[in-house]
């Protein structure tokens, strides 16, 4: 692990980035300090080559998993002028990784991004949080320059992973409705998996119903409720997202529609 000046070209361009800075007292007792530096992709990098243990994962689906990854790691100084070892220093070390992410409530569609923070570290232990983005993506047919102006309109057999919705305007929740979630974090290597999808709409009656009201929960891991409304969840290989597609909202006309979104990250 280089010293954070030291570091190559190369080394600064790589995703995952592990270096040390140092730092020596100017007092009689000649004090020196070392401040280490991990990112995700490099505790990552670390277990898939088998340089770092990961436990089980700890914790309950409603309050968050959490994994445990030790390392150990071995620091020598070395004398310049004599190319000899000077001293060494070991250190164990504990990482915790949040594993449980919710996207958050979106404002009206089209969605916006919502970072998702983590619980502070406790016992002087590094923590590692994740965010992620819900967003719309094309169920209709695109059969020309402006299929969206189709009267009545058309509608594809699947959702295009590859086309996010550009706008927020549904003639019909009859024709399917296609989100996607994908870490903002690109590098990543984790995988996940749906824990619960729910939403929340202001209907022509004028009455609000809330994002997590019972009847607008379409899939909860915990209880093994799926609502018929619900197509599938799939892992998209190609566009490394989570694809959700719910097959019909039997909802009638209705404004501000949210979606909301919990997920839980998965091991390499």
């Amino acid at each position: 692990m280089p010293e954070k000046s030291a570091r190559t070209t190369v080394q600064l361009a790589e995703a995952h980035q592990g270096y040390y800075e140092y730092n020596k007292t100017a007092d009689g007792a000649k004090k020196c300090g070392f401040i280490y530096y991990f990112n995700s992709q490099q505790m990552e990098k670390l277990e898939t080559d088998k340089f770092a243990v990961k436990t089980q994962p700890t914790g309950t689906a409603a309050n968050g998993w959490i994994e445990e990854t030790q390392c150990f790691m071995m620091h020598t100084i070395w004398l310049t002028e004599s190319n000899s070892l000077s001293r060494w220093y070991e250190w164990f070390m504990t990482v915790q990784t949040q594993t449980k992410i919710t996207t958050g409530e979106t404002k009206p569609v089209p969605v916006i991004p919502t970072e998702i923070t983590g619980p502070a570290c406790k016992n002087c232990l590094m923590s590692i949080s994740h965010s992620g983005t819900l967003s719309l993506y094309e169920e209709r047919l695109q059969d020309g320059a402006t299929y969206w102006l189709n009267k009545p309109m058309k509608y594809a057999d699947d959702c295009d992973w590859g086309k996010l919705r550009g706008d927020g305007a549904f003639s019909s929740l009859q024709g399917g409705i296609c989100l996607g979630i994908k870490l903002d974090d690109t590098a990543s290597k984790r995988l996940f998996h749906l824990e619960k999808l729910s939403f929340g709409y202001k209907g022509s009656d004028n009455i609000m119903r809330r994002i997590n009201h019972p009847a607008g929960v379409i899939f909860e891991a915990a209880t093994n409720k799926k609502s018929a409304y619900l197509g599938y969840v799939k892992w998209n290989t190609v566009y490394n997202m989570l694809t959700i597609r719910i097959d019909l909202l039997a909802i009638g006309s209705v404004t501000k529609l949210r979606y909301q979104a919990q997920v839980r990250l998965c091991a390499l």
